[in-house]
């Protein structure tokens, strides 16, 4: 599962609902997520950045930038070994609407998925 600004707190989200919902759904496992400049999805108007590290992620990247105005996601609390990447991109020409564009984000999170999962 990878999302880009309030499709972060997506991702923690339906991580959070799979997990509290395991006994009914059977054996899974959550092998990747990843949050690009992820802000909360507790509502259309939420502007905070999502922290929280998502419920039984096997490994999680996280990008964001630190803005000077506007949307800004910010550092995954770890619960332990689990986290990847947590990377903040503090250039002035990395904004919350191009960051999902920038190589350096797309580059590693495209190969560190590709890593993670089997085909």
């Amino acid at each position: 599962m990878i999302g880009y600004s309030h499709g972060g707190g997506s991702v923690y989200d339906l991580a959070k609902r799979l997990n509290d919902n395991r006994s009914t759904i059977g054996s899974f496992t959550i092998k990747f997520t990843a949050y690009i400049d992820a802000i909360e999805n507790d509502s259309e108007i939420d502007v905070n950045a999502e922290t929280k590290y998502p419920p039984s992620s096997e490994y999680h990247v996280n990008f964001w930038q630190t803005a000077v105005t506007g949307l800004s996601g910010d550092a995954t609390d770890p619960p332990g070994q689990n986290l990847g990447w947590n990377v903040d991109i503090p250039t002035p020409s990395v904004t919350h609407g191009t960051i999902d564009d920038y190589p350096i984000v797309l580059t590693p999170t495209t190969s560190m998925l590709k890593l993670k999962i089997e085909r």
